[in-house]
């Protein structure tokens, strides 16, 4: 072309231009308080927009978020998740016994080339910047098989004992940080290290993954690591629950992570694509797919119960299902049994652990949103909050729910409530 241009022109002038284009795409975005130990109480805000992570201040009530700083990525995210380090576990972060309220949040990103940093904010000459703590290529130990995995999502563990790395088909990868429970560290002779994961383990599920997430677990069993998967079996192209067993560094029973048990879903129940771990009701979750929602539990799986107790989500005013692209997990408030069921088990008080509510909102591809209330008796109420009529495809791509607030991020645009 450039010949050309001669050919065309006596004295030729060129110009060139470096520009990156920021797009206002919204991929992934995560709550967290990633400024507390600069002296910021209120949560912020990590966006991974277009082609750059972008943090945002939330600290006004019913204002709109503040830019606070952003830097250039240059592949494509994934995920964004919140860690919460225990300070008192890892003196990395803090100084030994100190207090974990004072310690910041970590961020963790998933890019599409397999790398997965860890991030936090940091303060120089009166700017904060995000800075990247570690890096670790996932899958790297996995045996070739001619090329990698592709890349689906990061889960986080509710109590920061691990993170999972899933792939669209056949492999998890569960990495084991440095922070254990309490009462663990005191009594076992792990070994401390710089980095915030200790060790990592492959898990083949023989399938493709449509989700997985990591359960709360019992209080008397805070040492293990349960993990549930949504697998589509490639031999018999069934969709089952898979339930995979693991355990923390120094644990006196550890051994290595194992299928425990397989819970196959009926044929009438379409494929869920979102598991969604309820954190006041240890070890169960609901599972979401076009046109329902169900519970179930790891104690479901185990003993084979097919019966999951599901209930229908509200049709568009045409009659054609409206596909949930992602949900945020609320509180829980006590409700009088009557007005779970007509019926009630003479064996139950009037208030127990089954009255718990568990709020969990969910936006829809049209953007419309809805409170699902679950509870572990089992029971589901499903309730439209807003519509948004005309929405463009994929309007509802993510929600953040804060203790006075909100979120819902669009493909275009965030909007806070």
């Amino acid at each position: 072309w450039e010949a050309e241009v001669h050919s065309k022109k006596r004295s030729p002038v060129y110009g060139y231009v470096a520009e990156t284009l920021s797009s206002s795409m919204v991929q992934s975005a995560a709550l967290g308080n990633f400024r507390k130990e600069l002296g910021f109480s209120s949560p912020d805000l990590i966006m991974a927009v277009g082609s750059s992570i972008s943090l945002f201040s939330l600290d006004a009530p019913g204002m709109t978020m503040a830019a606070v700083c952003k830097t250039p990525v240059f592949t494509n995210i994934l995920s964004v998740e919140c860690l919460q380090p225990p300070a008192e576990h890892h003196r990395s972060f803090a100084e030994a016994g100190s207090a974990g309220s004072q310690t910041s949040d970590v961020c963790i990103v998933l890019e599409e080339g397999g790398q997965l940093a860890l991030l936090r904010i940091e303060e120089a000459d009166r700017r904060h910047r995000l800075r990247t703590l570690e890096k670790t290529k996932v899958f790297a130990d996995l045996p070739a098989e001619g090329k990698s995995p592709m890349l689906h999502k990061a889960v986080v563990d509710p109590l920061s004992r691990a993170v999972a790395v899933v792939s669209w088909i056949n492999h998890i990868e569960l990495l084991l940080t440095n922070w254990i429970p309490q009462p663990l560290a005191q009594g076992a002779d792990s070994p401390q290290s710089s980095s915030v994961f200790h060790s990592r383990i492959y898990i083949d599920t023989d399938g493709a993954i449509c989700d997985a997430a990591i359960l709360s677990p019992l209080r008397s069993e805070m040492q293990r690591i349960l993990l549930v998967a949504v697998v589509v079996e490639k031999a018999t192209r069934h969709v089952n629950l898979h339930l995979y067993e693991s355990w923390v560094p120094g644990a006196s029973h550890s051994h290595p992570p194992s299928l425990v048990a397989k819970l196959p879903l009926p044929y009438s129940m379409s494929t869920p694509m979102h598991i969604v771990p309820l954190p006041d009701h240890r070890e169960c979750f609901l599972l979401i797919n076009e046109c329902e929602v169900a519970f179930a539990s790891a104690p479901q799986i185990l003993s084979g119960d097919v019966n999951i107790y599901h209930q229908p989500i509200p049709r568009l005013p045409n009659g054609q299902p409206d596909l949930v692209k992602a949900y945020c997990v609320a509180g829980t408030k006590a409700v009088p049994m009557h007005q779970l069921s007509e019926t009630r088990r003479p064996s139950e008080p009037l208030l127990s652990s089954a009255n718990l509510v568990q709020k969990v909102y969910i936006t829809t591809q049209r953007g419309a949103l809805y409170c699902v209330q679950a509870s572990s008796r089992p029971y589901i109420s499903i309730t439209q909050v807003s519509s948004k009529q005309g929405a463009t495809s994929g309007a509802g791509v993510g929600l953040i729910l804060s203790s006075e607030s909100m979120l819902f991020l669009g493909s275009h645009s965030h909007k806070r409530y």
